[in-house]
Formats: structure tokens, C-alpha cells, sequence
């Protein structure tokens, strides 16, 4: 009951908070160290939970069809899961390496599957979006993962 509390309170900040901050009209996106510290230390069936309604609430908010957010993080969170019962990732600068690394995936597999359904694909807009916020993201999960390890 306690996640799904947090879990609420990050939305709230999301959609809300973070709306009116826009760093190169970028939105900080705080769903993705969230979702790497439930990877890292629940099991799968609360990672799937997780990963499913954040999937949902960007799709029911994006101009995209329906799916696309879901099966990206349904993915990357899976195989993170996977490679966190591998390794053991306790260092706070692999874990912000890590969130780098899933919104390239997440946005590798948004792409892919847009294009799929007829989207142009522009590899220059590609970069500078999934760059920017995976650096803005990343630069706050040092912060975000502070707060969610002193309250989960």
C-alpha cells in the first residue's frame, strides 16, 4: 500500500509540477528511476504493475496509439529485472547509468514501433529528444533515488 502511495505522489508530481518545468522543452521524466529502483529491489509482479500503469498513464496522455509506452517499459523493466538477478547494482552512479540507458531503450522500442504503424522516423529528432531527456532524467535520479531508497 505504501508503493502504490509513492507511486501516486510521483504521478501527481509528473503530470503537475513538472508540466510547468521544461529544460529545452524537455520534460524531466521521474517514472524512469522509479521504475529502475522497483526493478532493482521488488520482484517481478511488482515491477509488471508498475511498469504497466506508467506505460498506460503516458499512453492515455500522448498523441500516440495505444501500447507503445506500455510495451516499452513492460520490456525495459523486464530485462533490467533480468539483469539485476545477475548483478548486484548498489552504486548510486550505475543506477543513474542505468536510467540513461532505459530511456534510450524505451525510446528506441516507441520509435521502432511507431514506425511500424506508419510514423516517420527522424534520426536527428530521435537523438536530441532521447538525449536531452536522458540527461535532464538522469541528473534528477541522483536526487529521486536519494528520496525513494529513505522511503521505500
Amino acid at each position: 500500500m505504501k508503493r502504490f502511495f509513492i507511486f501516486f505522489i510521483f504521478i501527481i508530481i509528473q503530470f503537475y509540477l513538472l508540466d510547468s518545468l521544461k529544460i529545452f522543452n524537455i520534460k524531466i521524466d521521474i517514472f524512469f528511476p522509479f521504475l529502475v529502483n522497483i526493478a532493482l529491489n521488488y520482484n517481478v509482479g511488482w515491477l509488471i504493475i508498475f511498469a504497466y500503469l506508467v506505460g498506460f498513464l503516458k499512453d492515455l496522455l500522448s498523441i500516440y496509439p495505444l501500447g507503445v509506452n506500455i510495451i516499452g517499459f513492460l520490456l525495459s523493466g523486464y530485462l533490467l529485472y533480468k539483469l539485476s538477478r545477475k548483478f548486484i547494482i548498489n552504486l548510486v552512479y550505475l543506477k543513474i547509468l542505468i536510467v540513461l540507458a532505459m530511456v534510450f531503450f524505451v525510446g528506441i522500442i516507441k520509435e521502432f514501433l511507431l514506425y511500424l504503424c506508419g510514423y516517420p522516423f527522424n534520426f536527428a529528432i530521435f537523438l536530441k529528444s532521447n538525449l536531452n531527456l536522458g540527461i535532464w532524467t538522469s541528473l534528477l535520479s541522483f536526487l529521486l533515488f536519494r528520496i525513494i531508497d529513505t522511503v521505500l
